[in-house]
């Protein structure tokens, strides 16, 4: 008897072995969490969208929460409208809402638009987009029709809200900030056309040009493509990024390009890229902590999908896991 215990402990075993075996390997790379905005709230699910739970529940159509990103530690920061918000991932609000932008609402014809916030891995920082704009404020329609005076990068105490640095260059519109460590930034200028479009900047002071969409040669206005809205994996050896025109009624040729690094002051050389799935715009993309895999969103929802360098395609198979989801930014944690 006790041997046969044995003989189907064995084989227990072995069945587990082959089933693991016979897992996708998205299956374990499927760490950390993902936060992201549906139906105005902020919330967090699992990276195959699974227990999925709302961390606010007072996001409307007219008021909701945007684009929420998570610390190492768990702290979630966002924008609801002018203000910036922190969370833990329970939904207990940590200190106050505090004003970083100036709104869309006020009087007279200038306004101010705070975007695409992200909190640094130490969550002590956040960083944030600050658009100024001319015109005559609508609700209806909220900024369209109004004309863009500037677009800069600020540093936010993330919990006093306080500006630390602002990163500006005349002429050049510097957005869609991403951190590469707890002091310095990735910022994106998409639209230059004789300057690169990538930026690292250190939060003590320099803001050093990196590479543009030719990655090397000289620089041809007409055959480059707007680079935006990019991320190193935690490692620093790859940078995911879109590639193209991303805006609403005009995202078809988008691209999200992969690059291997070897350094932040050497142009990365590209390894692949692929077309994303369904309707643009899209937000994204968001490594895995362990760089193997993005998050991205487009107008349907929420995807994920594991990445293979080695194919030109990427070698990804794109699935939905939050349906009506948004600005997903997948976290450590």
């Amino acid at each position: 008897m006790p041997e046969k215990r044995s003989r189907r402990t064995k084989w227990v075993v072995l069945a587990a072995i082959v089933v693991a075996a016979s897992l996708p390997a998205s299956a374990s790379a499927a760490t950390g969490s993902l936060v992201y905005v549906k139906g105005g709230d902020i919330w967090l699910a699992r990276p195959d969208g699974s227990h999925a739970h709302a961390v606010t529940r007072d996001g409307t159509r007219r008021l909701p929460y945007d684009h929420p990103t998570r610390s190492d530690g768990g702290t979630i920061a966002a924008l609801r409208g002018p203000f910036l918000v922190r969370f833990t991932g329970r939904g207990r609000r940590l200190g106050k809402p505090h004003r970083v932008s100036a709104g869309l609402a006020g009087p007279g014809s200038l306004h101010e638009l705070a975007e695409a916030t992200e909190i640094s891995p130490n969550g002590k920082r956040v960083a944030l987009q600050q658009t100024l704009l001319q015109g005559t404020y609508n609700p209806n329609t909220g900024a369209k029709g109004m004309t863009i005076l500037s677009v800069t990068v600020e540093y936010r105490n993330a919990s006093t809200g306080k500006r630390l640095r602002e990163v500006h260059q005349p002429g050049d519109y510097y957005q869609s900030p991403s951190w590469v460590d707890n002091s310095r930034l990735l910022v994106f200028a998409p639209f230059n056309a004789y300057a690169p479009e990538v930026f690292v900047d250190n939060f003590g002071g320099s803001t050093d040009g990196w590479f543009s969409d030719e990655h090397s040669g000289e620089p041809d206005p007409f055959g480059r493509q707007p680079i935006d809205d990019g991320e190193l994996t935690r490692a620093g050896d790859k940078i995911a990024f879109v590639r193209g025109t991303n805006v609403q009624g005009d995202s078809d040729a988008v691209l999200f390009e992969v690059d291997a690094v070897s350094s932040l002051s050497e142009i990365p050389n590209y390894f692949c890229s692929f077309v994303p799935p369904g309707p643009g715009p899209f937000s994204g993309p968001s490594w895995s902590p362990d760089g193997t895999s993005l998050a991205w969103a487009n107008r349907s929802g929420v995807y994920t999908a594991q990445l293979n360098p080695s194919s030109g395609d990427c070698g990804v198979t794109p699935r939905r896991v939050v349906r009506g989801g948004k600005q997903p930014d997948w976290a450590r944690r």
